[in-house]
């Protein structure tokens, strides 16, 4: 039992942040700040913890985070940036970072960002996601089929995905392999428009 209590110790030290108890209502602040939208205040709390604790993951992360509400993008992306680089193995950086990008719709670097969560956990839904719907829209088609073929062994019934294969196929011009994606979406989603759509314009063909 001693042993058990002296592990769980350790597990929560190694959870714990840097932050001292001190700073707590600084964070606290942070928190009732961004609830009124107040995001520049809400960042200048955080920032008077960075001042002390620049090595800190939480404080840079939630940073990134104050600053997407405050669409200072370039600062977020920055303080994500950070966290990873603190704590390489968290996923959540760059979920957050690949995210941003999809948003703003610059897709070289929601691919960059999905291969980054991919390296940490290649079965990642939203790496994946994320990574083939860049893909698709810088027309990297083979890619993302790659890609698509392979997270839907892991998430084969997913309705998403196979719209995303049924498109990518269609657009690679391989339209009987489509259509019988497409079938097996409508098994799962009778009704999904994209399906009907699909099918709708084959008959017109």
């Amino acid at each position: 039992m001693k042993t058990l209590c002296i592990v769980w110790a350790l597990t929560l030290s190694q959870l714990s942040f840097a932050v001292s108890v001190e700073d707590h209502p600084l964070v606290y602040e942070s928190y009732s700040l961004e609830a009124l939208g107040k995001y520049s205040q809400a960042i200048e709390k955080m920032t008077l913890i960075l001042a002390k604790r620049s090595d800190d993951y939480f404080v840079n992360y939630r940073l990134g985070w104050l600053f997407s509400l405050h669409k200072k993008y370039k600062n977020a992306a920055e303080h994500y940036k950070n966290a990873a680089k603190i704590n390489p193995t968290s996923l959540e950086p760059w979920l957050a970072l690949s995210l941003l990008s999809v948003n703003l719709g610059v897709w070289p670097s929601a691919v960059t960002y999905s291969e980054e969560i991919l390296k940490r956990n290649v079965d990642s839904y939203y790496g994946n996601l994320r990574y083939i719907m860049a893909s698709i829209q810088l027309k990297s088609y083979a890619n993302a089929l790659e890609k698509v073929d392979s997270i839907l062994k892991s998430y084969p019934t997913d309705v998403i995905f196979l719209e995303q294969k049924a498109f990518v196929l269609a657009e690679l011009g391989k339209t009987d392999a489509a259509k019988k994606v497409i079938l097996d979406l409508l098994l799962l989603s009778p009704e999904n428009i994209y399906a009907r759509s699909f099918m709708n314009k084959l008959k017109s063909l």
